[in-house]
């Protein structure tokens, strides 16, 4: 094979600066599979709501009673409706307890403990459950005790979550 960069060529007689030159050398499966790592799944980014792509829900709330327990479960749920139950989600909830019926500052538990709570009266835990996601439903659950004992107290639950919305144009 005889060598013509001298003159600015290739060994085919084509100039170096050619598309055929500069093409990528090939690249077989196997070391394709070895470098990257391919998926599956794609955007189509043509139809994507980049615009609202975060959304945040409204606001839910629901009061509970300790009655029969010193233990209350809790749990909130975010998933599509009818058509789009079968759409894959992903949220992060935003959550607040609070101490009575009603959203008073004073009476907040958790995240921070409000002016009216007394240090150490509630236990709280709570966990995004791994177990029931399924890819179209996000799920939080947690349990609040009262560690006076058994008592009538009412516990107000305060939900919002922020979610992507993949969907085009359809809203939450």
């Amino acid at each position: 094979m005889k060598d013509y960069s001298s003159i600015g060529l290739t060994d085919k007689l084509q100039p170096k600066s050619s598309l055929s030159a500069r093409r990528p050398q090939r690249v077989t499966s196997y070391d394709f599979d070895s470098r990257y790592e391919p998926q599956v799944k794609q955007i189509n980014v043509s139809k994507l709501n980049v615009m609202d792509l975060i959304e945040m829900s409204g606001i839910a709330t629901a009061v509970g009673t300790f009655s029969a327990s010193q233990s209350l479960s809790l749990a909130t749920t975010l998933s599509y409706t009818d058509p789009h139950e079968n759409q894959r989600i992903f949220g992060m909830v935003y959550l607040a307890l609070y101490q009575g019926d009603g959203t008073a500052a004073a009476n907040q538990i958790y995240p921070a403990r409000g002016t009216g709570v007394t240090l150490g009266r509630y236990d709280v835990q709570g966990m995004y459950d791994i177990v029931g996601w399924n890819g179209t439903v996000s799920r939080w659950r947690g349990l609040i005790t009262d560690t006076n004992g058994t008592s009538s107290q009412a516990v107000t639950f305060q939900t919002r979550w922020w979610h992507i919305d993949n969907r085009s144009n359809t809203g939450a």
